[in-house]
């Protein structure tokens, strides 16, 4: 089968690195891909350099630069910023024609508005992932990017989301496009070998996750530094200026910021504990969780979008401990005591990292892949029908 996924950037983000996996799956079972990026301004090599097998397409460079600075300024004058989009459309269009792809998969709102204008002349089957922008715009009310989503899901052919909480919003928000719908959990390539659990020496908790205050990282410190034990270690893989200015400001010789790290399972193999007090407004599956849960790590998470589902093995079994607190004010106390817990208690720790195991295998990348293929080859009418 031929597959066209289009998205905006590949900049470090869940939506964009499972966009990648997701390619390359398809390509090693056998499948054609190609990936159009929006924003060839916005790509990070150190990513795209692990999946050297997706062919990744896009219009001039220097082109996309200068028609966002257009658009800046077009957009201050007229209230509108055309430029990215026109130009995405003829580029997106070209490799349509030359490719001929059987269906169209884009991820994020400005790939899934371009490639309803580009589709236009082709009318491809084209299915969008909603990673958690449609969602977010809902939530904040935003009129003009509500309507622009609105357009977007009543013209594609159909609709993935991740969680339930996206089902929620979008069934009451949009109660037309209900049948379009079907959740699918992102898939990722599951380790077969995992390095053995903690026995012994320093204790680790760690932390990956977008360099952003919401995603918790300094209630992770606050927490953290209530614990007095020396072996007590704190490992945070992340990069932002946010991250930088919180680095110049520690003291305590337990923590470490590593940085940028372009194989997270790698870096968490380095840690006993994973953590994620995130109170991010629009968290929906978070891939660090997925990450954590493939190499049997206990788990430390708010219970924000489908956080708690993830958690959850098929017996009802929890890898770890959900932090019912979303609020920044009131994470630190509940986050310290099931570090405390997690540390302390050997049996609770073995018993979490077991569970782990089992709620990992729901993210199977071959699942993900026969589910998306039962959607790329439906058709209307059969969709309707379900």
């Amino acid at each position: 089968m031929r597959i066209l996924m289009i998205t905006e950037t590949l900049m470090t983000g869940g939506a964009e690195w499972f966009v990648l996996r997701l390619s390359d799956a398809f390509i090693g079972a056998g499948h054609e891909v190609q990936l159009f990026i929006l924003r060839p301004d916005l790509i990070d090599e150190r990513m795209t350099s692990q999946f050297k097998a997706v062919p990744i397409f896009h219009a001039p460079i220097k082109l996309i630069k200068n028609a966002v600075r257009a658009d800046r300024v077009l957009q201050k004058l007229f209230g509108f910023q055309p430029a990215v989009e026109s130009i995405n459309k003829h580029y997106l269009s070209n490799v349509m024609e030359t490719f001929k792809p059987d269906v169209l998969h884009s991820h994020l709102l400005p790939a899934d508005f371009t490639t309803i204008h580009a589709n236009q002349a082709f009318s491809k089957r084209h299915i969008i992932t909603i990673h958690g922008d449609h969602i977010q715009y809902i939530k904040k009310g935003n009129s003009k990017k509500i309507e622009i989503s609105r357009r977007v899901l009543q013209t594609v052919d159909g609709i993935v989301l991740i969680s339930d909480e996206q089902k929620r919003i979008l069934s009451e928000a949009l109660p037309a496009i209900a049948s379009k719908c079907k959740k699918i959990y992102n898939g990722y390539p599951l380790p077969e070998n995992k390095e053995p659990l903690h026995k012994h020496g320093n204790f680790t908790f760690g932390m990956i996750a977008r360099g952003i205050p919401e995603k918790g990282w300094e209630q992770a410190i606050q927490a953290f530094t209530r614990i007095k034990k020396q072996e007590a270690r704190l490992l945070f893989f992340g990069e932002s200026d946010y991250l930088n200015d919180l680095k110049s400001k520690q003291t305590d010789n337990r923590i470490t910021f590593a940085g940028f790290t372009n194989n997270p399972l790698q870096a968490i193999n380095q840690i006993d504990v994973g953590l994620l007090p995130t109170y991010y407004p629009s968290e929906s599956l978070p891939t660090t969780v997925i990450e954590y849960l493939a190499l049997q790590k206990p788990v430390i998470a708010t219970r924000a979008g489908e956080i708690a589902q993830m958690m959850e093995d098929e017996s009802g079994h929890i890898a770890g401990v959900i932090i019912s607190e979303h609020t920044p004010e009131t994470i630190t106390e509940p986050l310290f005591q099931a570090m405390k817990h997690l540390m302390e208690e050997t049996e609770l720790y073995h018993k979490c990292s077991e569970y782990a195991v089992q709620a990992a295998l729901k993210f199977s990348m071959e699942m993900c892949l026969s589910k998306y293929l039962s959607i790329y080859q439906s058709d209307a009418k059969t969709e309707k029908e379900e």
